[in-house]
């Protein structure tokens, strides 16, 4: 049956108290979607404000006593553990000869991982084009117009050498940190670029770490450059960014949830209350299927099709409420409303987890009623 005829029957037939089950479960998710889209917006907003960065990071200033070749010192991170990343800061570079300088975000990495910037088109590069040294390059997206088509594949001139633009950087209907950056492997980093890297004989470098290896990781880099330079030194600082950004964007939206929690959970107990309703009124018509060789797992299944029908539909329906506010408004009270991904997989989750717990108390009863009890009525 179709899941919106099933939505409405259930409407006609429990007009008051389905109503009430609705009018809940719509506020609960609504307010949850809106708590969800605040806390994503928030954590993006730290992400920005910190270039990316929203892991435990590692300030990391290398100072030289002599010249040492780029690339040299490019394979002293080669021994860094599979799941950390180094960027290198303050690098810059010219685009397509003209005389302004835009900034570069170079890493080095050995696995790939999903990118914190926000990919318009195409992808961020991978850990086997670092490798490889392949000069691909994802751009901000003020600088798509200054990429070109050769051979049908999108280019762009960095210096005086040619990259392949695999993807682009920013915001759709806003500006972000990144317009006017590009992101290029570590390894293919210009010729131009280097030679202006090391007229101060130091480099500050950002050291990422996903499974706490920062310390073993620094100790690596470092005697790899005291191999190349014996007098050099490494001295590392704590990344103010670094932050649980998860953390905290929910801590500073927990009491939307709580609210959201508490009357999300007095819908579902209104709603556990209606369906005991419901079983008393449908003993005869259970008993009946039982009696034909209905097994009370169909049945059960039939009961939670049915609640879910009315959560999912419900929950639909906020989010539509949800994204028509947003088009009038960017935020109410202070909290964002712009849908994204994780607000129709939460709400999704939400309505069979709701359904699966409202279905419980009625198919406990609904086992206990037996055929002959039900003819008998």
């Amino acid at each position: 049956m179709n899941i919106i005829r099933l939505f409405i029957k259930q409407i006609k037939a429990h007009p008051v108290t389905v109503m009430f089950f609705i009018i809940g479960f719509f506020i609960s998710t609504l307010i949850i979607s809106i708590g969800l889209s605040n806390i994503i917006n928030v954590r993006n907003s730290i992400i920005e404000k910190n270039n990316g960065i929203y892991k435990d990071s590692l300030n990391i200033n290398v100072s030289l006593s002599k010249d040492i070749k780029f690339d040299d010192f490019i394979d002293s991170f080669n021994n860094i553990s599979n799941k950390s990343k180094v960027r290198i800061n303050n690098i810059s570079t010219y685009v397509n000869n003209k005389s302004t300088q835009y900034e570069i975000v170079a890493e080095y990495s050995k696995s790939d991982e999903i990118s914190n910037f926000p990919i318009m088109k195409g992808r961020y590069y991978n850990s086997r084009e670092i490798l490889n040294k392949e000069k691909v390059a994802v751009i901000g997206k003020q600088l798509e117009s200054s990429s070109y088509k050769n051979n049908g594949i999108q280019k762009i001139k960095l210096g005086n050498e040619e990259y392949k633009v695999i993807g682009v950087i920013g915001h759709n209907l806003k500006s972000s940190a990144w317009d006017k950056t590009i992101f290029i492997p570590i390894t293919s980093i210009p010729d131009n670029s280097k030679i202006d890297y090391f007229k101060m004989r130091s480099s500050d470098l950002l050291l990422i770490s996903e499974n706490g290896m920062e310390a073993s990781d620094l100790k690596s880099i470092d005697n790899n450059l005291k191999k190349l330079d014996p007098d050099s030194s490494t001295k590392a600082s704590r990344a103010e960014e670094s932050k649980n950004v998860l953390l905290d964007t929910i801590g500073s939206n927990d009491q939307i949830l709580k609210i959201a929690g508490l009357i999300l959970i007095f819908s579902i107990v209104n709603m556990i209350s209606i369906s005991s309703f419901w079983i008393n009124e449908r003993k005869q018509e259970i008993g009946i299927k039982k009696s034909f060789g209905i097994t009370d797992f169909q049945i059960s299944v039939t009961l939670f099709i049915e609640f879910m029908s009315i959560t999912l539909i419900t929950a639909l329906l906020s989010l539509s409420f949800q994204f028509i506010l947003s088009l009038f408004t960017e935020n109410i009270f202070g909290c964002h409303l712009a849908l994204s991904i994780p607000n129709f997989i939460s709400a999704i989750l939400i309505s069979i987890s709701s359904a699966l717990v409202t279905v419980i108390v009625p198919s406990i009863k609904a086992i206990k009623v037996s055929p002959i009890e039900a003819l008998n009525m």
